[in-house]
């Protein structure tokens, strides 16, 4: 090959040298091109690989927050029928009074903070249907301020309750003619759960709801 300062091929005069290294330089580039194409197949392939799993651990976790939804619900139903009572002789409403005659304990504070969590339930039924990251953040934040933290005090209110109930089967109050701290007990057991597995399927449900980065080799 001839080159600027070196010397020329036999039967060449020097003219035709940059003809010939666009010709090299073509020929080089066909042998990277060979290669380039499957490195674009495998950067494609990996990145709807990351997609597919992506949508199969947001179909899982939506399926099992939802569930965890509902059970969330029924339970604030069963609290907004306990809190009743308390809300009728509140309000003072005289048609409802058979409804203040209800065999239950007065309400506890952390009753009436932990019935606002089921606006959060809604928040996270909500982000599932738009697989909206800010709404699951909402509910996230919601169920840890009115769910958990609420279920943590009440296990520290029914704490000594509870013991003078197993050691001595004492009982201050009862609820429907059950004792009331394993009733209280047995419902702070389950919406620890509850709370507990929502946050856990609530952040995977984050990681697979994340944008996509693509990924280079």
């Amino acid at each position: 090959m001839a080159s600027m300062t070196g010397g020329r091929p036999a039967g060449s005069d020097g003219s035709d040298f940059w003809h010939r290294e666009s010709i090299a330089w073509q020929h080089k580039q066909s042998v990277q091109d060979c290669f380039e194409p499957k490195r674009k197949v495998d950067t494609v392939v990996v990145n709807e690989l990351d997609i597919r799993q992506a949508c199969l651990v947001s179909c899982i976790n939506k399926s099992r927050l939802k569930f965890d939804i509902v059970i969330h619900s029924m339970l604030s139903i069963l609290m907004f029928v306990r809190l009743l009572p308390c809300l009728v002789a509140f309000l003072g409403t005289s048609s409802l009074e058979s409804i203040r005659k209800w065999d239950v304990p007065n309400a506890r504070p952390w009753e009436y903070i932990w019935f606002i969590s089921s606006l959060s339930a809604y928040l996270g039924w909500k982000a599932m249907a738009k697989n909206d990251i800010i709404l699951i953040k909402q509910y996230i934040i919601g169920g840890v301020v009115f769910g958990v933290l609420p279920v943590l005090y009440g296990f520290v209110d029914q704490g000594d309750d509870f013991y003078d109930y197993i050691m001595n089967k004492q009982q201050s109050s009862k609820m429907l003619g059950f004792p009331a701290v394993l009733i209280w007990f047995m419902f702070l057991a389950i919406s620890a759960q509850i709370h507990g597995l929502g946050l856990y399927f609530s952040i995977q449900l984050i990681r697979a709801w994340k944008p996509r980065k693509k990924k280079t080799k």
